[in-house]
């Protein structure tokens, strides 16, 4: 592994995003989280989500939350152009793995997408008819 020129340590809401902004400014970036997804200490959980434009009273924060919307639809419209989530290697014979676009859905099927993504992503065993979820569907 070659250093990097940013670590992001902690990879809940805020981590996750700051390691996509970074990702558009630098090609060398890694994230790195000690717990598992949806963690009983985590800020996510169920199937849907309520986004506020109200925080604690505090109109200061409203351009803050303002933007975050924005974010979040251009991340959604970033992750996939099709609606469907991305399970796969980038290329053939690459080293990324990613699971990701879920949109929502991730926490209903983390367990079941899980124990795909683990075993392939380690090289350990492939699986058939996932067409739908994987990334060369775009080539």
């Amino acid at each position: 592994m070659t250093d990097g020129k940013l670590a992001v340590v902690g990879l809940g809401s805020i981590g996750s995003m700051a390691l996509w902004q970074a990702s558009h400014l630098s090609d060398s970036v890694t994230g790195f989280e000690a717990a598992s997804p949806a963690h009983g200490r985590s800020a996510v959980g169920g199937d849907t989500r309520l986004f506020r434009m109200i925080y604690r009273g505090n109109p200061g924060y409203y351009p803050i939350l303002q933007r975050s919307r924005e974010l979040w639809a251009e991340l959604e419209a970033e992750t996939t152009t099709d609606g469907h989530p991305l399970l796969g290697r980038l290329k053939e014979g690459s080293r990324i793995y990613t699971a990701t676009g879920f949109s929502g859905a991730g926490f209903k099927t983390a367990t079941g997408f899980g124990e795909i993504a683990a075993p392939e992503a380690l090289g350990k065993r492939s699986f058939e008819g996932l067409e739908s979820a994987r990334p060369q569907r775009f080539n």
